[in-house]
Parts: structure tokens; C-alpha cells; sequence
């Protein structure tokens, strides 16, 4: 699509280009390098699949560049003023949140409710993934809301927080409402047992007044672990380096047909085999660790609730993270370009947590 090419050309060259005196530091730390690691045996992995052509090949090289890059200039902006960046991320959950407010009104004006299905509106039109970057947006909300002293900046996030949970419902999306169960309760903890409490109530009554929606977020829940039975199988065919990230993706079980593994680690060990699956584990295993330092340091559960949040993500519905600019990218990627710079500072990484 088009504007695909104004990203490029409006947003990543400028970026880059602002960004270079930053980038050596960055660069040349061991986290990125794990990432690098990672994101470059992947796109060789391409070179041994069946479906190769180099049209192909270079289609993945790019989105490997792409979402290197991403990672890269998050961690130099992050670390050049976290403080601004924090700002930015609190503008974006307002952002967000009014995005979800205007995509239900807007979607259910001319929809059954709430038996239709949300589709938001804007580039984030796929259901389940939008919903993960919509409950990345709810978990960032209630940190904000818990860190806030401000009544009326705490009062703007919490509304910000019940609208984004509303959108993750509404999408009928299991895997957004799971991830953001886990990674909240880890988020608040002890200290955040009555929010957690509340939430947890608002979200029982929601489904107990229109069980419309508990059908369909257990609809064809049945079927994933065929499926991920299914994508094993493949996966063991080629166990050590995997059958290569253009074989193909289809999961046949039984007589129905499912395009994907509907799990990234599945996906992983498919198409890199355990060598891939190790290289991924060991980032997500390394941001976890990291998150879990800074936490320390910090007095706080926030990094590692990040970091939790798009990994259990992975579980149930993505397949491959290497992509062009998607929603993935806001709950996967920048979990881990935020750990990787703020472990390297000294002191309180994130003004967001004063």
C-alpha cells in the first residue's frame, strides 16, 4: 500500500538521519546484538525453502532491516530524552484510547451490538492484532494511572484505561484479554489489588450483561490446539535448522485448512528450527531478565509487565514478527528496545515512575 512508502520516505530516513550520533552506542550494545542475531537468521533461514525466489528473500531481508531499525532508533530516542519520550507515550495512550471511543461509536452505529465483531477503525483493521496494540495502550494506562499524583491527569488515564479494555472486549480478541490479564495483575501486584479487583469486576459484569460476548471470545478456541499439534508436527519434520521463513505457513488439520501456526514460537521453531527458537528465547529471555533488574532497581512492576505482555501474545495467534511496519511492532518490539536502553542507564530509567 502507499503509504507504506511515506513511512519509508517520511519517517524512517529522517529518523535515521537524526538519529546518527546516537546510533554507535546503541549499535554496538550486546542486547541489540542478540536481536541482530535473531532478526539475521532468520532472513538467511529463507535461503533453504522450498518456495525460495529472490524476489521473496528480499522481501524478508527488508522487514528484518525494517523492524532492526525500529528497534534501533526507539533505543536512541529513548535514551537522547526519556523524558519526552515518556510524555510521548502518554499522549499516545490518550491517543489511543479516543481512537478505540470513536472506532465503537462508529462501528456499532451501523452494527448489531455487541454481537459484531469490532473492527477499529484506521491501518489497525485486523481484529486480534489490533486489540494486542490496544491492550499494550490499557497496560501502559494503568501504569500511568497508578504513577499519576495529579487527580485530573489520574482521572484522564483511568477513563483512557476503561475505553481501551472496552475496545479489547469489543474485538472479541482472547488473546489481548489473556495478555493484558496477565501482564496487568503482574503490573499492579500487590500494592494495585483493589484496581486489579475492580477491573477484574467490570469485565465480569460485561460479559455476565451481554454474554454475546463470551461466545465469541470461545468461539474455535477448540481448534488451537489441533492446530499447534499440527504445527509441531511440521516443525519436527526440520527440528535443527527449520524449512526455511518462505516454507510454507498452512496448518492442515483434519479437513480444515488455518493459514498459520497461530503461535510464534511454533512459528519460530517451523521455520528456524531450534536454532531460531533458541535465538528467540534468548531475547525475550534477556528483556525478561533485564525488565526484571530495572524493576528492582526501580521499586516497580512495570518492564517486566511489558516484556510478559507480548510474550504471551505470541502464544495463541501470531506466527511470524518479522514484518513491515504492524501493530506487533508496538507490543513486541518496543517492550524490548525500552529494556534494552534503560537497563544501561544508572539510576530511576523512567520519569514515568517518579
Amino acid at each position: 500500500p502507499e503509504h507504506y512508502r511515506y513511512y519509508y520516505i517520511l519517517v524512517v530516513l529522517p529518523l535515521l538521519a537524526g538519529c546518527l550520533e546516537g546510533l554507535g552506542a546503541v549499535a554496538t550494545s550486546r542486547w541489540f546484538g542478540l536481536v541482530l542475531a535473531y532478526i539475521s537468521y532468520m532472513v538467511i533461514t529463507s535461503l533453504w525453502s522450498e518456495q525460495f525466489s529472490w524476489a521473496e528473500f528480499a522481501r524478508v531481508a527488508w522487514y528484518g532491516a525494517l523492524v532492526a531499525v525500529f528497534v534501533l532508533v526507539t533505543a536512541v530516542l529513548r535514551n537522547r530524552d526519556p523524558l519526552r519520550f515518556d510524555k510521548l507515550l502518554r499522549a499516545l495512550v490518550v491517543l489511543a484510547a479516543a481512537t478505540g471511543l470513536v472506532s465503537i461509536v462508529a462501528w456499532y452505529s451501523r452494527n448489531p451490538f455487541p454481537v459484531a465483531r469490532l473492527q477499529p477503525i484506521s491501518r489497525m483493521d485486523h481484529e486480534i492484532l489490533a486489540a494486542c496494540a490496544y491492550g499494550f495502550f490499557a497496560l501502559l494506562a494503568l501504569h500511568f494511572f497508578r504513577m499519576e499524583h495529579s487527580r485530573l491527569l489520574r482521572a484522564v488515564f483511568f477513563l483512557a484505561l476503561l475505553t481501551l479494555i472496552a475496545t479489547v472486549l469489543l474485538t472479541q480478541s482472547r488473546t489481548a484479554l489473556v495478555a493484558l490479564i496477565v501482564a496487568s495483575t503482574v503490573l499492579a501486584g500487590v500494592k494495585g489489588r483493589i484496581a486489579i479487583a475492580s477491573l477484574a469486576a467490570i469485565v465480569a459484569v460485561a460479559l455476565a450483561v451481554q454474554p454475546e460476548l463470551w461466545q465469541g471470545l470461545t468461539r474455535r478456541m477448540p481448534y488451537r490446539f489441533g492446530i499447534w499439534s499440527a504445527a509441531l508436527d511440521q516443525a519436527l519434520q526440520h527440528w535443527l535448522l527449520g524449512s526455511g521463513y518462505l516454507s510454507d505457513s498452512t496448518v492442515q488439520v483434519q479437513e480444515l485448512s488455518f493459514v498459520h501456526a497461530h503461535n510464534a514460537y511454533l512459528a519460530t521453531f517451523r521455520d528456524g528450527g531450534v536454532v531460531g527458537l533458541g535465538l528467540l528465547l534468548a531475547v525475550f529471555g534477556s528483556a525478561a531478565v533485564s525488565a526484571f533488574r530495572l524493576d528492582r532497581r526501580n521499586g516497580e512492576v512495570y518492564y517486566l509487565a511489558l516484556i510478559l505482555y507480548g510474550m504471551v501474545c505470541a502464544i495463541p495467534d501470531l506466527d511470524r514478527i518479522l514484518t513491515r511496519p504492524r501493530e506487533i511492532w508496538l507490543f513486541l518490539w518496543l517492550p524490548i528496545a525500552l529494556v534494552m536502553v534503560d537497563i544501561q542507564r544508572p539510576g530511576r530509567a523512567s520519569s514515568a515512575q517518579r
